[in-house]
């Protein structure tokens, strides 16, 4: 009986482990974030990278991101004298006077036509935050693009986005 006790694990039953584990937290990331990447191999060969030398790999995208052309729903925007000067998800310094916006999935970078369903004022942004993190709202705004919106004096609009090509932006 002792015996029993004091045997270890075998190394087949070890790696099954370890791969089941793998398994559970690639299909976690996917469904938590769309994305997951592992890299195998010894740290010291690996290259650090940082959202300044590498943006695109801390980007939260999820697979069908980019097949979101239009979409309805709430916009905010920044509290002016709380952001300005702030550092983004994106890690720019955030620029009231800047047509910028935050979404919660589209990857930095992406232009963003987004039209105020009131008044049909529209204006063009490039994604550089990530959020808004409120229920029903799909888009923050810069103070300079909520201007363009005529939102200032609501706080919270209905609006339509769409995603648009750079040669669009032109």
């Amino acid at each position: 009986m002792q015996e029993e006790n004091n045997k270890s694990a075998s190394p087949e039953l070890i790696a099954k482990t370890v791969l089941w584990a793998i398994a559970i937290i690639s299909v976690t990331c996917l469904l938590l974030f769309g994305n997951f990447t592992i890299t195998i191999g010894s740290p010291n060969k690996l290259k650090k990278q940082s959202r300044e030398t590498n943006p695109t790999k801390f980007n939260y995208q999820t697979s069908n991101s980019l097949e979101l052309l239009r979409k309805e729903g709430g916009a905010s925007y920044y509290d002016r004298k709380a952001w300005e000067g702030r550092i983004t998800a994106s890690y720019e310094k955030y620029d009231d006077t800047k047509l910028t916006a935050a979404h919660k999935t589209l990857p930095f970078g992406t232009y963003v036509k987004v039209w105020n369903l009131e008044t049909m004022d529209s204006v063009i942004v490039r994604i550089n935050d990530r959020g808004p993190y409120i229920a029903g709202r799909i888009i923050d705004l810069s103070g300079a693009a909520a201007e363009k919106l005529s939102m200032i004096d609501k706080g919270v609009i209905e609006v339509k986005i769409e995603i648009i090509d750079k040669e669009e932006k032109k």
